[in-house]
């Protein structure tokens, strides 16, 4: 792992590692020296230090004559020797050690040595191709805020990288302590279980994670440049179209085909985007700086790791590219479509149907005036070997249940009661008979083709209400029971005798590719043939 470790410092172009920590500030360290030497008289360690040849009696007496007439050189390196042979600080110095016998630049400094070193010379020192790898201990003693205090000197240093120890926390809280820091793009969080109570690999791994975080900055920065140069072509090329395209785009095609004219603003401006960071990455050499990022990235990534990863962030964001949530579908009165997701009564079913069939034209009717879709209950289960004929999972990001539908178990609903979730920003199917030609207090927010659409349902509605009526006085009550869950899949109820509520909710909205792949099974379902029996058998 050292000869990886290596590798990886000259890709990043370190060419130095710096560590600083009290036990270098070599005038105060003899009485702790002393204290450690004790330990060795009991355990015979004590020749270890070559300058030591004397009995175990006059040990002490030797250590304090040599100590006074040693050079500061001289001295640091009897504090290395006293830290590999102690258990405090083991690893670390092995792991250093092993590195500087790489013929790789190592160097231990005091706090106020490495002060001093940065404001004289080390700040000029350290650039791109000359960078440095910083090792300091966030509880200084000599220090009133410790590492922390010696990092605000330094922060605005491009090509330094810090990894600060603390006993404050554990291994697999690294990243947690990192987010608690302000997310910082050169320092990371280092335990200092890393170097006392876990095998020299785990030292290893934290120098590599103090680089790999420099890697990930630097792809996100890249990366950000390159999609905000795209974001402002695309601004500049959206705000450039000319007034006519533009309207036939957005309105007229929009009209004619049925389309939410809000989706087809969106996705002319997407197109624009993607265009516009393709053109980016392939000229000035971005692709090249992305390339080259991703290629430090992938190699620091390499090292094995025993931590587990916090994927929930990730699962929440794979899920929001699943499912669109029913707050942005129902407040901006979106249509409903293939993939909406209902809860009918105590249920979840989705709806599937052929998209361009659903759209509703411009005089609020649909292309083959379609009066019920599709739809399928949505079931959970915890064992996806467990799925029979004709059941599909639908991707889902929660754990450990996934959620699946039987394509054999398809009903009808009517598009009357399922559309009137497109009228309130609650998506809920209930209408108020007394308004006959707009739901909502501005007009403004619903198409043309959707406000004819809802008078049609409204005509539907007062057809409805007789029915209602005799239901609440008791008549008839299994036959309008029949009658209503073969057409609505529930019983509708009358509130004040003007406002029908269907217990109908859209409460999300299916990914639209794989709402498509679910409708194509569905359509192949339908369309299987039918084969004889054979009869020989």
């Amino acid at each position: 792992m050292i000869d990886k470790l290596v590798q990886l410092l000259n890709l990043s172009n370190v060419k130095k590692i710096i560590y600083v920590d009290d036990i270098f500030c070599v005038e105060r360290y003899l009485e702790d020296a002393h204290a450690v030497l004790r330990t060795w008289l009991e355990t015979d360690d004590y020749h270890k230090l070559d300058f030591i040849s004397s009995d175990k009696d006059v040990l002490e007496e030797e250590f304090d004559s040599w100590w006074y007439t040693a050079t500061d050189t001289d001295k640091r390196n009897c504090v290395f020797n006293i830290m590999k042979i102690s258990v405090a600080g083991q690893n670390i110095l092995l792991c250093l050690n092993k590195i500087k016998a790489k013929e790789f630049g190592v160097e231990f400094m005091s706090p106020t040595e490495f002060t001093d070193a940065f404001i004289k010379s080390l700040k000029d020192e350290v650039k791109e191709n000359n960078q440095v790898l910083l090792l300091m201990d966030q509880e200084l003693e000599d220090q009133k805020h410790g590492g922390e205090t010696l990092l605000q000197k330094v922060e605005d240093t491009q090509y330094l990288h810090c990894g600060l120890f603390s006993g404050k926390f554990s291994i697999d809280k690294e990243i947690d302590v990192w987010k608690e820091l302000g997310s910082s793009t050169m320092v990371y969080p280092l335990s200092k279980k890393r170097i006392l109570d876990e095998p020299e690999e785990k030292m290893i791994e934290g120098l590599r994670n103090i680089l790999w975080l420099n890697h990930v900055s630097n792809l996100k920065k890249d990366a950000l440049e390159v999609f905000d140069k795209g974001y402002k072509l695309a601004r500049q090329t959206f705000q450039h179209m000319d007034p006519a395209s533009f309207d036939s785009a957005i309105v007229k095609t929009s009209e004619k085909e049925g389309c939410w004219e809000y989706v087809t603003l969106n996705r002319i401006f997407m197109v624009l985007l993607e265009n516009s960071i393709q053109m980016k990455i392939v000229g000035e050499n971005n692709f090249q700086k992305l390339q080259n990022d991703l290629c430090k990235l992938r190699m620091s990534s390499v090292f094995c790791s025993d931590n587990e990863i916090d994927k929930s962030w990730l699962r929440e964001l794979r899920k929001s590219e699943l499912y669109t949530s029913g707050a942005y579908i129902n407040q901006t009165y979106s249509p409903v479509t293939n993939g909406d997701i209902f809860k009918i009564g105590s249920k979840k079913y989705i709806l599937l149907f052929q998209p361009c069939s659903l759209a509703i034209r411009h005089d609020g009717k649909r292309s083959r005036q379609l009066a019920s879709a599709y739809i399928i209950e949505i079931k959970n289960n915890n064992n996806k070997h467990s799925l029979k004929v004709n059941e599909v999972a639908l991707e889902n990001s929660e754990l450990p249940d996934f959620s699946y539908v039987n394509i054999a178990s398809f009903k009808r609903v009517s598009l009357d009661v399922l559309d009137l979730v497109s009228f309130n920003n609650e998506g809920k199917a209930i209408i108020d008979v007394t308004k006959d030609n707009c739901p909502i207090d501005n007009a403004n927010l619903l198409q043309p083709n959707m406000l004819i659409r809802y008078h049609n349902i409204w005509q539907f509605s007062k057809k409805l209400m007789p029915i209602l009526k005799v239901y609440d006085k008791g008549e008839a009550k299994d036959s309008i029971q029949h009658f209503c869950k073969s057409c609505f899949l529930t019983m509708p109820c009358l509130k004040d005798g003007k406002i029908i509520e269907f217990n109908v909710q859209r409460i999300e909205r299916y990914n639209e590719l794989l709402a498509q792949v679910l409708y194509s099974k569905l359509m192949n379902y339908m369309a299987r043939i039918a084969v004889p029996n054979d009869f020989s058998k």
